[in-house]
């Protein structure tokens, strides 16, 4: 799906412009269309920021949730859903946000409800926040869910970023260091190399490990650049298989320390979003169809799933999600607790709590043991390459000094 951005001219011989999400200029023209209005100009936004889809999704993760937090603030002093989309369109900046809160509010002049509105924009909002506003829509109660919902958003947003940051410092020494070793490898030893030769001495042990890896990399680096890339993009390709994708997920979540954080994550999103959900007035089982579309984790899909399916056939939430062994006991015991007393959306928000702050303790303590660990380490690496390379050359010198 690609942004156009478009103007077009109503019945009433009104100029419009906005944004459409498409997958050609072809279908953007005739969404346009259908909705009554002749297109005068479309052109897709080829902005940098939007070339890039991971960029694209950042980017609209952080807009919705400063949106929601906004709007829920304008809406509780008492302005009309139209009326706070247009004084958030009259302050945006960004070019692609103001089109898309332009559109917003075209929508609901229209007569569109609020939740149709974001609905026709499926790559910027997510499906939870949608049924979400539809229900308070429906309920009347459209300013305490925005609330919620931005609470829940930022929730998310957060706990995403701080396991993206905790992997970006490992990842960065990662690539330094073997920046390093590539550096050394096909710069220094090779200067070196003549002079080992014409010492006429058997070379210790590490400094022939090292000229063989070098002629091993010489004669079959491309190869084995070429077979890494290939599995890369083989390995991506079972990922994007929904199956695969399932069970890679699943064993995601099963790794040491970094998998622990992940579950976390995944039941903090889970037990917040149904305690809004069931707080909403929702039953168990529609709520958790909801967040079955809403979750991007292939197994916590599945998992979603055959919960609904127990319950539908009498079993209890924490029954039904212990069978699966991937949410801690604690929760697990909560969750019963909550569904005995009948306070499980309270219950739920409690456990989100939890989670997060065991997810911010786990985040701390690896963290603590990353950054030294990995400094050590990279760092050992490229002073056993040096000592490797040293080594001959000290011995020379020792014998030819007599030393």
């Amino acid at each position: 799906m690609e942004e156009y951005a478009y103007k077009a001219y109503d019945t009433a011989g009104r100029l419009h412009s906005g944004s459409i999400q498409a997958s050609s200029p072809r279908q953007a023209a005739g969404l346009i269309a259908g909705q009554g209005m002749c297109v005068v100009q479309l052109k897709r936004d080829f902005s940098v920021l939007f070339s890039f889809p991971w960029l694209k999704r950042q980017f609209w993760r952080q807009y919705v949730m400063l949106f929601f937090r906004q709007f829920s603030v304008m809406i509780k002093a008492g302005l009309p859903i139209s009326e706070g989309i247009k004084i958030l369109a009259a302050q945006e900046k960004n070019t692609a946000g103001k089109r898309l809160m332009e559109d917003l509010y075209r929508r609901v002049q229209e007569g569109q409800s609020f939740a149709d509105s974001l609905q026709k924009h499926p790559d910027v909002f997510p499906p939870l926040a949608v049924h979400l506003v539809r229900i308070g829509e429906v309920s009347g109660n459209l300013e305490i869910v925005s609330g919620e919902l931005a609470d829940f958003l930022e929730m998310s947003y957060k706990a995403r970023e701080k396991l993206i940051t905790l992997m970006i410092y490992p990842a960065i020494l990662m690539t330094a260091t073997l920046v390093v070793l590539i550096f050394l490898l096909q710069f220094i030893l090779p200067t070196f190399s003549g002079l080992f030769l014409s010492l006429q001495a058997e070379l210790p042990l590490p400094t022939r490990l090292l000229l063989g890896l070098n002629e091993f990399l010489q004669a079959y680096g491309v190869f084995l650049v070429t077979g890494l890339v290939a599995g890369v993009f083989f390995l991506w390709s079972l990922y994007k298989n929904k199956t695969y994708r399932e069970k890679v997920d699943y064993w995601l979540l099963r790794l040491p320390l970094l998998g622990d954080l992940a579950v976390y994550k995944e039941v903090m999103q889970f037990a917040r979003a149904l305690s809004v959900l069931l707080a909403s007035g929702l039953l168990i089982d529609q709520a958790l169809l909801i967040l079955h579309d809403a979750t991007s984790n292939a197994y916590m899909k599945y998992l979603i799933l055959h919960a609904h399916s127990d319950i539908q056939k009498g079993s209890t939430l924490a029954a039904a999600l212990q069978r699966k062994k991937v949410f801690p006991t604690v929760v697990l015991e909560l969750l019963a607790a909550g569904e005995l007393t009948g306070e499980l959306d309270i219950i739920l928000e409690k456990i989100a709590d939890f989670c997060r702050w065991e997810a911010d303790a786990l985040a701390e303590r690896l963290r603590a043991f990353l950054e030294p660990t990995m400094i050590l380490l990279m760092g050992g690496i490229i002073g056993l390459i040096v000592f490797a390379i040293a080594m001959p050359v000290l011995d020379a010198m020792s014998s030819y000094t007599g030393f």
